[in-house]
């Protein structure tokens, strides 16, 4: 190899360098403004009691009926949830957890959104003050925060998002290096 070549080499390795710590740097950071969102913390909550009620089940047979029974003072659980979500308030919002006859369901209560969920896992979304309820949007779903309930007319029935064929519903590309023959 001639100078001029491995001069250029270098200074191109420098650079690569250079270029992979600044973005090491600045992707650990991309996520905080999601981080600090207001709406992410009670969804959060809900994922961990959701997910503490699976664990509670898997081991009793049954779900918990109440956050404390959840939490790390109940005895044998092993606290699946944090101290303060266990006593019901967590960053603004009061959670509840009732029984219900199909399983169970969680309320969490802020000044100005609330949250419903229950043991299918999806998420109804209240804007304003007052708990959500069933008849709430989904969170994900047709209806968004930008368009309340309230905006459409009472005769109209809640837009319902297509539901793809089963086939369809968990067909991803399979990459080639992971294809077999008979998918060529």
């Amino acid at each position: 190899m001639s100078r001029p070549i491995r001069i250029t080499l270098a200074c191109a390795g420098t650079l690569l360098a250079a270029l992979l710590v600044t973005l090491a740097i600045g992707i650990r950071d991309l996520d905080r403004p999601l981080r600090w969102s207001p709406e992410v913390m009670p969804l959060r909550a809900i994922n961990a009691i959701d997910t503490a009620q699976v664990q509670y089940y898997s081991e009793f047979g049954h779900y918990a009926a109440s956050l404390e029974e959840l939490g790390p003072a109940a005895s044998g659980t092993g606290g699946l949830i944090q101290p303060d979500l266990a006593r019901g308030e967590k960053g603004g919002y009061h959670f509840t957890l009732t029984s219900t006859p199909a399983g169970y369901a969680i309320s969490a209560v802020g000044r100005t959104r609330s949250y419903l969920s229950d043991q299918t896992m999806k998420i109804h979304v209240h804007v304003g003050p007052g708990p959500a309820t069933m008849s709430d949007p989904l969170i994900g779903g047709p209806a968004t925060i930008s368009d309340p309930p309230e905006t459409r007319s009472p005769d109209s029935p809640t837009p319902q998002p297509p539901v793809p064929e089963s086939s369809e519903r968990y067909s991803y590309p399979v990459p080639a290096r992971h294809r077999t023959q008979s998918q060529s």
